[in-house]
């Protein structure tokens, strides 16, 4: 049977044959605990449902243009996953992909929509956690930041694409989340293990450790979020087919900027909690940070 019916439903004729005629001391007292509990049986109950779906579900393997291979499941199935485990409501609750110390910080060029080379925009967040983006002396660990399932993977050995080792994440707010340059197993004594398709993943679970795979030399976290309803605006959009067809590096699938709240939700507040610095000589190393408007006047 589904528990997870409508709350008022379940909840209110319970809480009447309890008393609740006198709301100041059984009313909050009462609802507010049983509806936490509810709530997160519920999630569990859908992603457990959703593991059972994906453990079925064909694999297809997508080959990346600039070389790799992405196992992930269709764009149907991964639907279907979306429509299991959503919940009526947004998460109200996040937790900061990498641990938010001293050393964890933003660069201007590793913004949402910063130029990169040959004048595409960055579609993500990058999340530094040593100096100059130098590899860490321990490793940094990237967990989900929302209770979700792996719809994605990938292994990239030797490095001959962009992003090498990546996890996606479809989330139970809807958004799916891309961690990509993650370490190699040979990258620290500590072993990892790269998550596989159909694993439930709660939030603050190990997603992998920090890295610095594919096409870069720092040693950070590009984070992507994506959304339908973006996608659904950038396929209606000229502007978005423009940057589509200048660089296939900007293949449309629904980014937003994980530091905009109306667009990423609430995620962005433990986003904007991280410092933001300036690495001069890492810097030199891409073209300056560009906002969006800039790049698309050009």
């Amino acid at each position: 049977m589904n528990i997870c019916i409508p709350f008022r439903k379940a909840i209110v004729p319970f809480a009447f044959t309890l008393g609740v005629m006198n709301p100041i001391k059984f009313g909050p007292a009462l609802r507010t605990p049983v509806k936490d509990t509810f709530v997160k049986t519920c999630i569990v109950d859908k992603l457990s449902q959703a593991a059972d779906m994906a453990h079925s579900m064909e694999i297809k393997n997508d080959t990346n243009f600039t070389g790799g291979i992405t196992r992930t499941f269709s764009k149907e199935n991964i639907e279907k996953l979306r429509q299991t485990i959503s919940r009526p409501t947004t998460p109200t609750d996040y937790t900061a992909p990498v641990k938010n110390d001293k050393n964890v910080y933003l660069e201007p060029f590793g913004m949402f929509f910063a130029k990169r080379p040959g004048g595409r925009p960055h579609l993500g967040l990058d999340i530094f956690a040593t100096p100059l983006a130098k590899k860490p002396k321990e490793p940094v660990v990237i967990t989900a930041p929302v209770d979700g399932i792996v719809i994605s993977n990938k292994k990239a050995n030797p490095d001959n694409n962009l992003v090498a080792n990546c996890v996606g994440l479809l989330g139970v707010d809807g958004r799916k989340y891309a961690f990509d340059h993650l370490a190699r197993a040979t990258d620290y004594k500590t072993s990892v293990v790269m998550p596989e398709l159909g694993t439930v993943m709660h939030k603050g679970d190990t997603i992998g450790y920090m890295g610095a795979t594919g096409e870069t030399s720092l040693w950070h976290l590009h984070l992507g979020i994506e959304t339908e309803e973006q996608l659904a605006k950038q396929q209606n959009s000229v502007m978005w087919q423009k940057i589509s067809k200048n660089s296939p590096y900007s293949k449309l699938k629904g980014q937003v900027d994980p530091l905009n709240e109306e667009e990423a939700g609430l995620i962005a507040r433990k986003l904007n909690e991280y410092s933001i610095q300036n690495m001069s000589s890492a810097k030199k190393m891409l073209l300056p940070y560009e906002g969006r408007n800039k790049y698309l006047n050009k």
